[in-house]
């Protein structure tokens, strides 16, 4: 298998800025098929700007941004709503819905995809919350859960 066979998203000499404010400069970053990755960084190093570049919310300046080969702003409406599905975002500051359970937070995205079972929905819900260490919270409200775990 060729290392291009394990690219799923690949920044190519990305820059962004927002007038005089350089936040992305000649970035060059691979996320691999299969590997969960983290993007860490102090308040301001862009890293909700690499985030929003990677699901169309934001163009870069300059550079391309890569998924499976295919540049993200090159992508028709139907393309980028496609891949938008394949992805799990929050916005910083997101808040879940204070009158419903963890467990129908976390489906609410998925009450009209009538190719996935109830049952089903409430396992991918299970598996997400283990993959956080957050097991045990589907039935809780976001005001029983501190603001790290929400």
């Amino acid at each position: 298998m060729t290392r291009s066979r394990y690219v799923m998203i690949d920044f190519v000499n990305v820059h962004k800025s927002f007038g005089t404010l350089h936040v992305l400069r000649g970035i060059d970053l691979t996320f691999e098929r299969g590997l969960t990755t983290v993007v860490l960084g102090r308040s301001g190093t862009g890293k909700s700007v690499t985030l929003k570049c990677i699901v169309g919310l934001l163009e870069p300046d300059d550079g391309e941004v890569l998924v499976e080969g295919k540049n993200v702003v090159d992508m028709d409406r139907d393309e980028l709503n496609a891949w938008r599905a394949r992805c799990g975002f929050l916005f910083q500051g997101g808040a879940m819905y204070d009158s419903m359970t963890i467990e129908e937070n976390l489906i609410f995205p998925l009450r009209n995809r009538k190719d996935i079972s109830t049952s089903d929905k409430t396992e991918l819900a299970k598996e997400k919350l283990s993959w956080v260490g957050l097991s045990g919270t589907l039935d809780k409200f976001p005001a029983d859960l501190s603001g790290g775990m929400r």
